[in-house]
């Protein structure tokens, strides 16, 4: 019995720090809608968002949702995301660098691995997958491990020095925000 208690206690304990992963709560932010209205509010704390956006005017209101499609951009105190239309699909993503070069990131997960773990649970791990977009002269290029050096060495062909970074491989796929804010920088 003592066993089958102690198992219980683990199995509520793990579900409950699962669940809590996965709930960020509400920041203070703001909305800003496709007609230029701007919302203050309290937005839900996510690494990505979908089709629908929860917010609340006051930290202790009820939760309230917006489109995806009602929205050009959210502001959150570590964050802002950008509505942008790319292979079709309009997206919110994180504006990791602006300027001449805009660098985007997107998060999704994957279906999740479920491990057993008999009387003590089931536990989902998901793994995360981040898309990366770069924004020049108004087109939208996807930039990934296989295609950093060819993609960037053919848009960045103006700037010397970061094209002679990328080819002597100093410049990674890992860099690629340093390679962006370089190529901003660049004269």
């Amino acid at each position: 019995m003592r066993k089958y208690i102690i198992a219980c206690f683990i199995t509520l304990v793990l579900s409950n720090y699962t669940q809590a992963q996965n709930e960020y709560g509400y920041l203070e932010g703001k909305i800003v809608k496709k007609e230029g209205d701007t919302i203050k509010c309290y937005i839900q704390m996510s690494p990505s968002y979908g089709s629908i956006i929860k917010y609340k005017l006051k930290s202790n209101s009820a939760e309230l949702k917006i489109k995806l499609e009602d929205i050009t951009f959210l502001l959150t105190p570590y964050n802002k995301f950008e509505k942008i239309l790319y292979k079709n699909q309009k997206r919110l993503m994180t504006v990791l660098v602006n300027g001449k070069v805009i660098l985007y990131s997107y998060m999704e997960y994957d279906e999740g691995i479920e491990k057993d773990y008999g009387i003590n649970g089931v536990i989902t791990t998901y793994k995360e997958l981040a898309s990366y977009i770069i924004k020049k002269d108004n087109v939208f290029y996807e930039v990934k491990h296989g295609n950093f050096k060819e993609l960037l060495t053919s848009q960045f062909n103006d700037c010397n020095d970061v094209i002679m970074k990328i080819n002597k491989k100093k410049y990674k796929f890992k860099d690629l925000e340093n390679v962006i804010i370089e190529y901003n920088t660049c004269k």
